[in-house]
């Protein structure tokens, strides 16, 4: 099916609307969810525990991201592991949290973000 762009980008914004109660999504978003998921990041929410987050650090570190690059490189043992305890330990990260806040506003990171969003979230529906 041919999507148009006005098309998709009404059913982003709608999807937006119920997940973050805005119309757009804030890249730089960053909370700790307590339902075990951990990490909730940017414009899809994008969690640790469903692996989503993975996805989008792995695509800003392949896209040529810069900020914090050392910082989730050093994190993507975790990142790729959705057990309890790599969940607190990311969780419990002031460093990978500002990290992710201030990889927010590159291009490479929203660049990431909306590619992943695509990828898992867009096509299968």
């Amino acid at each position: 099916m041919n999507v148009t762009l006005e098309t998709k980008a009404a059913c982003l914004a709608i999807v937006s609307v119920f997940e973050t109660s805005r119309p757009f999504g804030d890249f730089a978003a960053y909370a700790v969810l307590d339902d075990g998921a951990g990490v909730s990041y940017g414009i899809s929410q994008f969690t640790h525990r469903s692996s989503s987050l993975a996805t989008v650090v792995e695509s800003y570190l392949t896209g040529g991201g810069a900020v914090g690059r050392k910082i989730f490189e050093d994190a993507m043992p975790l990142l790729r592991r959705n057990d309890a305890a790599a969940i607190k330990a990311l969780t419990a990260s002031r460093t990978f949290e500002k990290a992710l806040k201030a990889a927010a506003i590159t291009r490479e990171m929203r660049a990431a973000q909306m590619l992943a969003g695509e990828r898992l979230y867009f096509q299968p529906a």
